[in-house]
């Protein structure tokens, strides 16, 4: 056994840009077919992602200020967590009133939207997100910029993740009432308990924007930059090279995969490693009911948390069956022999795309089946 270089193993190709946190915390663009080296996990992980469109057509310059009677001010020309100066920073206005900025965006009603902007507190260490009345009047979510935390969500899921240089991108999941090109709020809120976007007497509170997305997805993707249209990233395939994918058509082979937040993409399965069609897969996160399913024909090995947190999931397979492991547990085996072609065969989706997409640490295949007790040893999170 060796370790081999990622273009030995895989055949990477994107056919646009993406962006990706470096290993300082500044956001990067990625040219076409470029891997992504991510660092959002405090570490260095090969991101792999299905398409997604921010329909959030402005970019930071579109944010505007509204606070009562007296309007809130945007004043431009602020550091970014990309390394430019188009960041914002928000100041409340003195006056009773609703104090935030507002961006524009296209919604689609009974479609999981999730809405995400970066933020730095300024005199204000407190915001919330919120959707636009006539989008749904009941969703929203406050954070703490000090401490980087979630304090208080309803009828969504939210999350807050440091960037750097005290910015963090935050983000709220729900489903909206209507389809609308409609607003979404970015607010100064006066403490932590407070319900959907309170009226105030502002005090120029502050704090700094950058970065808005609305997304049809149920968790922020990677930033989509905009600027007055939509636009929509392509995505990544990593394909295994053919000398490495051979290993994995023998009639006998181990493979683990570690990753960290590996999720389907919508509604459909998500296949971690699979080949052409459907039913060829190695390892599959079904959608419907969070299983972890291994080989063809298949066999649930677990259930998972989506996404997943940091995860170590390994298979074997010989003449006599297969087995599966998850995270250092016991394996679960079957005599149902590995149908799975595997010819061509991808990291994160499969040929048609079936993404599970996320963070990716390790890849390593055995040409032979290991023992039930070396897989469930190796079928751990990376560390």
């Amino acid at each position: 056994m060796r370790n081999a270089g990622f273009a030995e193993m895989i055949d990477f190709t994107r056919p646009g840009t993406a962006t990706y946190v470096d290993a300082d915390g500044m956001i990067r663009i990625a040219a076409a077919d470029v891997p992504r080296f991510d660092y959002t996990n405090g570490r260095r992980q090969l991101l792999l992602e299905g398409p997604a469109t921010n329909t959030a057509t402005g970019n930071s310059a579109a944010f505007n200020g509204s606070g009562g009677s007296q309007h809130s001010t945007m004043t431009a020309g602020q550091l970014d967590p990309a390394g430019g100066d188009d960041a914002r920073l928000f100041t409340a206005g003195p006056d009773q009133g609703v104090q935030c900025a507002q961006m524009t965006a296209n919604f689609t009603a009974a479609t999981a939207t999730t809405v995400s902007v970066f933020v730095k507190a300024g005199t204000s260490g407190i915001v919330q997100l919120a959707y636009s009345f006539g989008v749904n009047n009941t969703s929203f979510a406050n954070f703490d910029l000090m401490a980087g935390t979630l304090l208080r969500k309803a009828n969504c899921s939210a999350g807050i993740s440091p960037v750097g240089s005290g910015w963090y991108r935050v983000s709220m999941t729900g489903l909206p009432a209507a389809t609308a090109f409609s607003t979404f709020y970015v607010a100064a809120i006066p403490d932590a308990e407070v319900a959907r976007l309170p009226a105030f007497e502002g005090a120029e509170e502050t704090f700094y924007v950058w970065g808005p997305q609305v997304e049809a997805s149920d968790f922020a993707s990677s930033y989509i930059p905009t600027s007055g249209t939509a636009v929509t990233r392509p995505a990544d395939k990593a394909q295994l090279t053919e000398p490495v994918a051979a290993l994995l058509q023998r009639g006998e082979a181990s493979v683990v995969v570690s990753g960290e937040k590996v999720t389907p993409l919508g509604t459909v399965n998500g296949v971690i490693l699979g080949g052409y069609e459907n039913a060829d897969f190695a390892i599959l996160l079904r959608a419907d009911n969070n299983a972890m399913v291994i080989g063809y024909p298949s066999i649930v090995i677990s259930i998972y948390e989506a996404p997943t947190p940091s995860m170590g999931v390994g298979v074997s397979w010989d003449t006599n069956g297969k087995s599966g492991a998850l995270d250092g547990f016991a394996p679960v085996s079957t005599s149902s022999t590995q149908e799975a072609e595997l010819a061509p065969s991808f990291l994160g989706r499969n040929a048609t795309g079936y993404y599970a997409q996320g963070w990716y640490d390790q890849l390593v295949i055995w040409p032979f089946r290991v023992t039930d007790d070396d897989l469930q040893a190796k079928a751990v999170p990376y560390a």
